[in-house]
């Protein structure tokens, strides 16, 4: 059962809801970037994999670099700092054009991991602490299901934002010609396009490859874009809860990096003075 007496803080939701976020944009994504390499580069599915490779192996950089900063700089600090790094990734896909290269994208991908590598290790540190000790296993559960569920959330959510983008370009710019079954394919994915493609007269053919490669190109950059706004948003998030609290003086949110002196059970005791956080 879950505890919900967990969820009364914002010290535990937040960072909950950062890791969700961070996961969204990460492995939403993933879903084109290899469309991008084998339908676009032409590339097989073991070359695509190692082009994916740098991506997973800079992620424990990341976590290395949150790990040794955070002692020195308060934790929300470094995961504002993680979502921005990871938005600036984001960023660079969303210029990307059906025509780059592999450089143009793996350099973008090898970006993104790194400020959600440091999200991840942080986040979850700040959802242990915010939970009582004798809670701290279903801590773990939420926090690893909170980024499983972003991940999955992103999957739906970039990927419906894909699919109506291409489709519209299609349904605009299809060339004439095709029956209803060949463009109703087409439509419907951009390896549906090129497989159709395959069956037609050559002219028409490059017409079709022509406009759903574009289509193709049009939809990564916009799901690239809600990426953006995603991580950036988060980075905001994360930001203005920090303002916040250095206004108000309080240092009672671990949220915004504040310490808690506790009482029995590891709860913040409501009888004890709590600590500002060193600068």
């Amino acid at each position: 059962m879950i505890d919900l007496a967990l969820f009364r803080t914002s010290g535990f939701n937040v960072p909950l809801l950062i890791n969700a976020l961070a996961t969204f944009a990460m492995i939403g994504f993933s879903l084109f970037q290899w469309q991008f390499m084998q339908l676009l580069l032409s590339m097989g599915p073991f070359e695509s994999a190692m082009w994916s490779l740098p991506a997973f192996l800079l992620i424990p950089v990341g976590i290395a670099l949150a790990t040794a900063t955070a002692p020195r700089i308060a934790k929300p600090e470094v995961t504002a700092a993680g979502l921005a790094v990871a938005a600036a990734g984001c960023l660079a896909l969303a210029v990307i054009q059906s025509d780059s290269g592999i450089t143009h994208l793996v350099s973008a991908l090898a970006v993104v991991p790194i400020g959600i590598g440091g999200v991840s290790a942080v986040v979850t540190e700040m959802i242990l602490s915010a939970a009582p000790p004798e809670r701290a296993g279903a801590a773990s559960a939420l926090a690893g299901t909170s980024a499983e569920f972003g991940g999955a959330l992103g999957i739906a959510v970039l990927g419906s934002i894909g699919t109506a983008v291409y489709r519209s370009q299609m349904d605009a710019q299809a060339p004439a010609g095709l029956t209803s079954g060949q463009r109703a394919a087409a439509e419907e994915t951009l390896g549906g396009a090129l497989d159709t493609a395959a069956t037609l007269p050559h002219q028409t053919a490059e017409a079709l490859r022509t406009v759903a490669v574009d289509a193709f190109g049009h939809e990564v950059r916009i799901t690239a874009v809600a990426s953006v706004v995603v991580t950036a948003g988060g980075a905001i998030l994360i930001a203005s809860l920090l303002h916040k609290s250095r206004q108000t003086g309080s240092g009672a949110d671990p949220a915004a990096g504040s310490e808690h002196t506790t009482g029995h059970g590891g709860r913040p005791s409501d009888d004890l003075p709590v600590k500002a956080p060193a600068s």
